[in-house]
């Protein structure tokens, strides 16, 4: 279910089990809103409501050393990191990948 809110969309999944967090985009001229920080609490108020146990933030990548912004934005909801293993990208069209790839590197796209 998504939720807009002035300069940001959050995209979030609710099953009986967990909230997960998949997405969201923000404009830097609204940056000091902080309007991250409300759409979170208000899913998390919501899967409270709904008696769920478990928001995952879902995408944690990186380094988990501090230095990571995102980490550390989703850090103070007081929650705790679970690090799993792995990750697994598929591309469909793996020739199509590879041309797109090379042509944005000749042209210092990447």
């Amino acid at each position: 279910m998504p939720f807009y809110f002035s300069n940001l969309i959050l995209q979030f999944a609710y099953n009986k089990f967990e909230t997960t967090y998949f997405i969201s985009g923000t404009n830097d001229k609204y940056r000091k809103l902080y309007s991250p920080y409300l759409i979170q609490n208000e899913a998390m108020k919501r899967s409270i409501k709904k008696e769920i146990a478990t928001y995952n933030f879902y995408g944690i990548s990186g380094n988990f050393d501090g230095t990571d912004g995102i980490l550390n934005f989703k850090k103070h909801f007081n929650g705790h990191i679970v690090q799993k293993i792995g990750t697994f990208i598929y591309y469909p069209n793996p020739v199509k990948h590879q041309t797109i790839h090379t042509v944005k590197k000749l042209f210092g796209r990447m």
